[in-house]
C-alpha cells in the first residue's frame, strides 16, 4: 500500500467507500422493491388470517401462551424499550424448537435474514400484506423456510420455532402498520411519550389485530 502513488489510494478509497454505501443502501431499495411488486398483486391475495402459530396445545406440549405482553399493557423494560408485538414462548420449551411458524396471511416476504449477532432478532422473516395494509415480522427463528421476494400463502411454514437471537426459545411476532425503514428496527431505549405514541402510530396490537380478523388456527395445514 505505501507504494502506491497518493492518486492510486484516493481511487481505491473512493471505490471502498462506494462499496460501503452501495452495501448499507441495497437493503432497504430492495425492500422498496419488493414492497412495490406486493402492492401491485394485492388483488391476487385472500383476506384469511392464521395465528402464526399452533393454539391447540392438544398433546400437552404444544400449548402456545403469550410472554411478557406488549406495549399497548405498558411493556417497557428498562434497559430494551418498548416492546412492539408479543412474545410466544413454548409451554414445554424444550419441544419447542421443531414447531413450525405459519405466514399469517398471503403476502409477499420483504426481508428473510440469518442472524446478525447473538443479541438481536436473530433469524428474520419479514412479510407485506398489502391487501390487509399491513405487514408482518417473525423474529428469533431456528430455521427459515422462504426467501426474500418469495410470495407465500396463508398459513404457509415460514420457518421454525428458535432462540436465535435470544436465549431462550420464543417467537417475536409483531404487526407493523406501515413500511419500517428497515426490517430490523427496534424503538429502542426511551421514556418519552411522545416515543410510545409514535410506535403506537406504527405497531398494531397483535393479539387484538388477530380477533378482530377472527384469525383461524394452523393446526393441520402441511403448507411448505
Amino acid at each position: 500500500m505505501d507504494n502506491l502513488s497518493p492518486q492510486t489510494k484516493q481511487i481505491l478509497l473512493l471505490t471502498a467507500l462506494g462499496l460501503l454505501t452501495l452495501a448499507v443502501l441495497t437493503p432497504p431499495l430492495r425492500q422498496t422493491q419488493t414492497r412495490k411488486r406486493a402492492e401491485k398483486m394485492a388483488n391476487q391475495f385472500s383476506q384469511t388470517v392464521y395465528f402464526p402459530l399452533r393454539q391447540d396445545g392438544s398433546d400437552g406440549a404444544k400449548k402456545i401462551v403469550p410472554f411478557l405482553g406488549n406495549w399497548k399493557l405498558g411493556t417497557y423494560r428498562r434497559g430494551y424499550g418498548w416492546h412492539t408485538g408479543v412474545d410466544w414462548i413454548m409451554n414445554r420449551p424444550d419441544r419447542g424448537l421443531a414447531e413450525p411458524v405459519f405466514a399469517m396471511a398471503d403476502g409477499v416476504v420483504i426481508d428473510s435474514s440469518p442472524t446478525l449477532s447473538a443479541i438481536g432478532y436473530g433469524n428474520l422473516v419479514y412479510i407485506q400484506h398489502p391487501q390487509l395494509g399491513v405487514f408482518s415480522r417473525y423474529a428469533h427463528l431456528q430455521s427459515r423456510s422462504v426467501n426474500t421476494g418469495q410470495v407465500v400463502k396463508a398459513g404457509q411454514v415460514i420457518g421454525h420455532l428458535g432462540k436465535s437471537g435470544t436465549d431462550n426459545t420464543h417467537l417475536h411476532f409483531d404487526i407493523p402498520t406501515k413500511p419500517l425503514p428497515w426490517s430490523r428496527y427496534w424503538p429502542g431505549i426511551s421514556d418519552n411519550v411522545a416515543t410510545r405514541q409514535n410506535i403506537q402510530a406504527a405497531f398494531a396490537d397483535p393479539i387484538w389485530w388477530l380477533a378482530g380478523q377472527q384469525a383461524k388456527n394452523p393446526t393441520g395445514l402441511v403448507m411448505t
